[in-house]
């Protein structure tokens, strides 16, 4: 097959993975091609890197990559970024499949169409749905007043996305939880389920320390109000903690931002990852937790819950005793290599071989 992957805009790795690896498995039986309309310059040459034998095309470079209004009116709304890459597509010969994997581009079909015969599809990625369904969405916000003030606008917005998302031959998602709200939400057929841990990257080695402690990612913290008090709670009551990312806690251990070997290290050396948010369709932390050999401590709830159910390496929190009698046991635990094997083999079927292998054969009945 022929194969153009498109990501509209790109200015990292991180948030990218799933298209650049899937670019890359794909590539292995196929011609595969990466498309992006604009790239930053510091990401462009990690891009081909991670993607090869698959090749890179990209229409403009930038210095620094911005998010705001600007960028969602661009690349998300108004039209002239999606004709551009479309013909910047089209222009550079004919594909049996344009898969688009982003939130952006989804005018793409409309303008493919008239040049081209390829099956568009489109793998759903965060909903903008999520704010009506998630009603505990950044609480210190008034999120029930917000909600029923912005709902009708939430009402237009998938009336509009609704039109454009017909004009896709086919669809997947990113998680089981997306999967069920946009066929609940869109009426539209969802065909698989594809997200994928880079198993290369993200395995067991050597520890951040020979201390024992919990791994607490904070990022997933900033709209969980409670998490961050839970965790907290955790350091007063005793729990060796490390924590890394954007939040600093009082009383935690953070080292800040870390770069993809030493946040490894980290998920490593843990006796458990404690996994805290308020809306997640699917937290791949626990998944790269799991891959490292770390068991995972997490909310009952939304996505983790739905892709992690029944895995006997996760624990399901709902209360903070839970919370701190899990890592209290995961401490307790000593993490052998039976452990860390068992944690990997739960989640080795979302390598990027293997997914890849599973999508080849999904993308051959769009033909």
């Amino acid at each position: 097959m022929k194969i153009a992957i498109v990501v509209p805009y790109v200015h990292k790795i991180e948030g990218n993975r799933l298209a650049f690896s899937l670019a890359r498995a794909l590539s292995r039986l196929n011609s595969v091609t990466l498309f992006i309309h604009t790239i930053t310059q510091r990401t462009k040459e990690s891009v081909e890197d991670y993607i090869r034998p698959a090749e890179l095309k990209y229409i403009k470079i930038i210095d620094q990559g911005h998010f705001g209004v600007r960028f969602s009116l661009n690349y998300q709304f108004l039209r002239k970024k999606a004709k551009e890459l479309a013909k910047f597509i089209t222009d550079n010969g004919e594909y049996d499949i344009v898969f688009v994997i982003a939130n952006e581009g989804h005018w793409l079909p409309q303008y493919i169409k008239k040049n081209s015969r390829a099956k568009v599809l489109l793998l759903v990625m965060e909903l903008h749905d999520h704010g009506v369904v998630s009603m505990e969405r950044y609480p210190e916000k008034n999120s029930m007043l917000r909600n029923i003030v912005f709902s009708p606008f939430y009402g237009f917005l998938k009336f509009f996305e609704r039109s454009r998302f017909e004009e896709f031959d086919g669809f997947f998602a990113n998680s089981t939880w997306t999967k069920t709200l946009f066929e609940y939400l869109y009426g539209l057929y969802v065909q698989d389920v594809l997200y994928v841990i880079d198993t290369d990257l993200f395995k067991p080695g050597e520890p951040y320390t020979a201390d024992k402690y919990i791994a607490v990612p904070t990022v997933s913290l900033s709209s969980d109000i409670n998490g961050r008090e839970m965790v907290k709670r955790l350091a007063k009551d005793g729990i060796p903690l490390v924590a890394y990312g954007p939040l600093n806690l009082e009383g935690v251990k953070n080292l800040g931002y870390l770069d993809e070997n030493t946040m490894v290290k980290v998920l490593s050396g843990a006796s458990a990852t404690l996994f805290l948010y308020n809306y997640e369709a699917l937290g791949l932390i626990p998944f790269e937790s799991l891959a490292c050999g770390t068991p995972v401590i997490t909310y009952n709830k939304q996505g983790p819950s739905l892709e992690l159910a029944g895995n006997e390496n996760v624990t399901f929190i709902s209360t903070y005793e839970e919370l701190l009698d899990a890592c209290r046991k995961a401490l307790e635990r000593e993490k052998d290599n039976e452990i860390k094997e068992s944690c990997r083999t739960s989640v080795i079927r979302f390598s990027p071989e293997n997914v890849g292998e599973r999508l080849e054969k999904d993308l051959q009945k769009f033909l």
